[in-house]
C-alpha cells in the first residue's frame, strides 16, 4: 500500500477539472466508514492525516497510526488539555487545547479533502503559530469550478465540515459519509481532462510521494534553520508580540507578559541590543513585512511566535529571523508547566542568544541556565498587575497595585511584585496622581524588599534610585540607577530616568547620552521622544527639543504637553507670537478651555506678552482646579514679582513638585536666580553645597 499526500507540488499544478473525482470521493468515503466504527467504538483518532491513511493496490483505504487516539470515557491515554496532532490538520478546538471529541476528526478528513482537490491545504502559514492562527482565523480560499458543477455542491459541504464551532459542524462522521455519496459524476465530467490511463498514474503519484516528501522536506528544514559556524554573530534584536493562541482576548496579559520576560531576560545581556516592549507593542497584528519592522527598528534580527495556555500548561512556539535576508535561523516549541514558567522564558532567551552567537558574561550564563519555579497564581496576578501598569492610566495604575498586592498576599517573596508596587506609585507620584509624602515612602519601601529578596533585580534598583532622587538623594540615586543597567544594559526605562536625574544636575552631555541610549533600546516610546525634548529644552538646545515636541504632536498631540513645553521654548527664544499659539493650541486639548484661547489673544493684543502673564496669574488665582504653582512662578519671574514667585517656589519645594527638581537649570527662572533666597531653595534639595 501507499499513503496518501495531497498538496505536494506536481499535484498543486493541475486544473481543478483535471483531479479524479471518483478516486477522490471513494478514498474519502473509505475515510468516513474507517472512522464510523471507530466513533461507534467510542475511540477519537485526534491525528487524521495524509501520512495516516494507506491504500492497497486494490484501493481499499486503512486508517493508520492510532497512537493520539483517545477512548470515550478513558482519561489517563492523552491529556485532555494537550495540544497534539498534526498542526496543518489540526482542528479550532484542538489548537486551543479544548476538550475533543469525533467532530474534531470531522474537520481533518475536510481538510484533507480539500487538499486532495486543490493541492493545498485550506489553512497555511510559512511556520506553526501563522498555520494555527489561520485555523483560528481564516476562511479557505473558494474551490473554483469550472465546469464541474458538482464541485460547488463539494465545496458546501467541505464548507460545512470546516465550521469553526464544533456545535455547527457536521455531527457524526456518518452524516458528513451520507453528503458525499449524494455526489454523482457525469460522464461529461468524467472526460475533462485525462485519459483514464494518465489519471490513474495521476492517482498513484497522489499516493506515492508522501514518503519522499517528508524526508525532503526534513532535509530542508535542516538546511533552512542550521545556523553554520562561519556566520557572523548578531548584535541588534526586537521580540516582536507573541501571538494570543487562546481565542480569548482576555489572556492578552498573559501573551503581552511573557513578550516582555523574554525581552527582559535578553536585556541582561551586554553584547547585545533588545528592542523595548514599548516599541515592538506598536507592531502587535501588524501586516508589515519583517524587513520593514527590522529597519524601522534598527536591528539585524527578529523573533516572532506565538502561546497558547491551557490551564497551567503553556506553550510557546518561537522563531528567530535574520532580518535583511529574512532568513529562518530556527525555529522550535517549548511546553511548561506555568510554575516552571521562569525556565521557560529563559530556555527560550537561551535559544535566542545561542542562535545569534552573542558572547556572554560567565554570570550571564549563568543566569540564563538557571530558574526556579514560581506559583502559578502569583505569577498570573504580577502579570495582571505588569498589564496595567504598562496603560499608565490612573485607574490602571491603581488596578495594577491590586494585582501586585494579591501577588505578594500569594506569595509573600514574589521580588517582581514589590519592585512593581514600587514603580507604579513613582509614576503615581510623579504624574501627580499622588501626593509625595504618600507615594515616595511607599516606593522606598517597596523597593527595598524587591531587593532584599533578590539583590540582581534591576527593576527594584531602579524602583529605588527614582525614590531617592525624590527624596533629592542625588549620589545615592545615581549609583542605584548604575547599578540597575550594569545588570540590564538595555533597559530603556533605567537610561531613560537617569537622563532625567542628570538633567538637573546641570549635566547636560550625560543626560542627553543617556536619552539616545534609551531612544535606541526604545525608538517608538511616546515618553522618551517626549521627555527627551525636556531634556534638550533643559539643556538650551532648543532647535532639538522642537524637533522632538513636533515629532510627538504627528504622533498624538495628546499625549503629554508637547505644545506647552513649545510654549515654553518660544518664550525662552523671544519668539511671543509664536509662544501664544502653542498656549492656544495647549488650551484646545481641554474641552473646558477651550473658550479661553480667544480670551488669551485679544488680551496679547492689547496689553503684549507682560499683559497675556498677567492675565494668566489672575485667572489661575481666580480658578483653583486650573492652578499650577509652577506657571503662577514662573510668570510671577517673568513679570518682577519676585516675592510672589518665591512664594510659589517655596511651596513646590515643601510639597516636593516632580518639576522643582529642575529649578537650577530651568530657562523660565533666569530673572530672580541672583536672589539669595535662589540658593537657599537649591540648598534645600541638594542641588549645590
Amino acid at each position: 500500500g501507499q499513503a496518501l499526500i495531497g498538496g505536494i507540488s506536481d499535484v498543486s499544478t493541475v486544473p481543478n477539472s483535471e483531479f479524479l473525482f471518483p478516486d477522490t470521493l471513494n478514498i474519502i468515503t473509505q475515510i468516513c466508514e474507517g472512522l464510523s466504527k471507530a466513533h461507534q467504538a467510542g475511540i477519537v483518532h485526534r491525528d487524521i492525516k495524509p501520512e495516516n491513511i494507506l491504500v492497497d493496490k486494490e484501493g481499499r483505504v486503512k486508517i493508520l497510526d492510532f497512537g493520539l487516539a483517545k477512548l470515550k470515557g478513558v482519561s489517563n491515554l492523552t491529556k485532555d488539555s494537550s495540544t497534539l496532532g498534526t498542526i496543518r490538520y489540526m482542528s479550532p478546538e484542538q489548537v486551543r487545547g479544548e476538550d475533543i471529541d469525533k467532530r474534531s476528526d470531522i474537520w481533518s478528513v475536510a481538510v484533507i479533502l480539500y487538499e486532495m482537490i486543490t493541492g493545498q491545504v485550506p489553512f497555511t502559514g510559512d511556520y506553526d503559530q501563522a498555520v494555527l492562527y489561520s485555523i483560528l482565523n481564516d476562511k479557505p480560499d473558494p474551490i473554483h469550478s469550472g465546469k464541474d458543477h458538482d464541485v460547488s455542491l463539494l465545496e458546501s459541504i467541505i464548507h460545512k465540515a470546516l465550521i469553526k464551532e464544533p456545535g455547527k459542524r457536521y455531527q457524526t462522521i456518518e452524516q458528513l459519509h451520507q453528503e458525499l455519496k449524494s455526489i454523482t459524476i457525469s460522464d461529461k465530467q468524467d472526460d475533462i481532462g485525462m485519459p483514464s490511463s494518465k489519471k490513474s498514474k495521476r492517482t498513484k503519484n497522489i499516493l506515492i510521494y508522501s514518503g519522499l516528501t517528508a524526508i525532503i522536506l526534513v532535509s530542508l528544514l535542516i538546511s533552512v534553520f542550521d545556523f553554520t559556524d562561519d556566520k557572523d554573530p548578531i548584535d541588534s534584536i526586537a521580540v516582536l508580540p507573541l501571538a494570543n493562541l487562546s481565542g480569548d482576548a482576555s489572556q492578552e496579559y498573559f501573551s503581552d507578559g511573557m513578550t516582555e520576560a523574554i525581552i527582559s531576560e535578553l536585556a541582561n545581556i551586554k553584547a547585545l541590543k533588545v528592542i523595548s516592549r514599548t516599541s515592538v507593542m506598536r507592531y502587535k497584528n501588524t501586516d508589515k513585512l519583517l524587513p520593514e519592522i527590522a529597519k524601522e527598528l534598527n536591528v539585524e534580527a527578529i523573533v516572532e511566535g506565538s502561546i497558547l495556555r491551557i490551564g497551567n500548561q503553556v506553550r510557546i512556539t518561537a522563531q528567530l529571523i535574520q532580518a535583511a535576508e529574512d532568513r529562518h535561523l530556527w525555529a522550535k516549541n517549548y511546553e511548561r508547566n506555568l510554575q516552571d514558567v521562569l525556565l521557560l522564558q529563559r530556555e527560550v532567551a537561551r535559544d535566542i542568544v545561542d542562535g545569534i552567537r552573542v558572547s556572554l558574561t560567565e554570570h550571564e550564563k549563568e543566569t540564563l541556565n538557571s530558574a526556579h519555579p514560581i506559583n502559578p497564581e502569583a505569577h498570573e496576578a504580577y502579570l495582571r498587575g505588569l498589564f496595567h501598569w504598562n496603560k499608565r492610566s490612573e485607574e490602571d495604575l491603581q488596578k495594577s497595585i491590586d494585582f501586585y498586592e494579591k501577588a505578594i498576599e500569594i506569595d509573600s517573596e514574589y521580588a517582581e511584585a514589590y519592585a512593581g508596587l514600587a514603580q507604579t506609585y513613582i509614576v503615581l507620584v510623579a504624574w501627580s496622581f499622588m501626593d509625595y509624602n504618600e507615594g515616595n515612602p511607599k516606593s522606598y519601601t517597596y523597593a527595598k524588599k524587591a531587593l532584599e529578596l533578590n539583590d540582581n533585580l534591576s527593576s527594584g534598583y531602579v524602583a529605588l534610585a527614582a525614590t531617592l532622587e525624590g527624596s533629592w538623594l542625588w549620589k545615592d540615586a545615581e549609583d542605584a540607577y548604575k547599578r540597575a543597567l550594569d545588570i540590564s544594559p538595555n533597559y530603556a526605562t533605567a537610561h531613560q530616568w537617569y537622563a532625567e536625574l542628570l538633567s538637573p544636575l546641570g549635566r547636560h552631555e550625560e543626560a542627553i547620552k543617556e536619552m539616545q541610549y534609551a531612544r535606541e533600546l526604545d525608538p517608538l516610546s511616546m515618553i522618551i521622544n517626549h521627555n527627551f525634548g525636556i531634556v534638550y529644552y533643559i539643556a538650551r538646545e532648543y532647535d532639538k527639543a522642537v524637533y522632538y515636541f513636533k515629532k510627538i504632536i504627528e504622533l498624538d498631540e495628546n499625549f503629554g504637553a508637547p505644545h506647552y513645553f513649545l510654549y515654553l521654548i518660544n518664550l525662552a527664544r523671544g519668539e511671543n507670537v509664536l509662544a501664544l499659539n502653542e498656549f492656544q493650541k495647549e488650551l484646545a486639548k481641554n474641552d473646558d478651555l477651550k473658550d479661553l484661547a480667544g480670551m488669551a489673544e485679544d488680551v496679547f493684543q492689547t496689553s503684549g506678552i507682560d499683559g497675556f502673564r498677567q492675565w494668566a496669574v489672575d485667572y489661575m488665582i481666580s480658578e483653583p482646579e486650573h492652578r499650577s504653582d509652577h506657571d503662577l512662578a514662573m510668570n510671577y519671574a517673568a513679570l518682577g514679582q519676585v516675592d510672589s514667585a518665591f512664594y510659589c517656589l517655596e511651596k513646590l519645594v515643601n510639597k516636593r513638585s516632580n518639576w522643582i527638581r529642575y529649578l537650577n537649570v530651568d530657562p523660565g527662572f533666569e530673572k530672580i536666580r541672583s536672589d539669595p533666597r535662589f540658593n537657599t531653595l537649591l540648598k534645600r534639595m541638594n542641588l549645590i553645597p
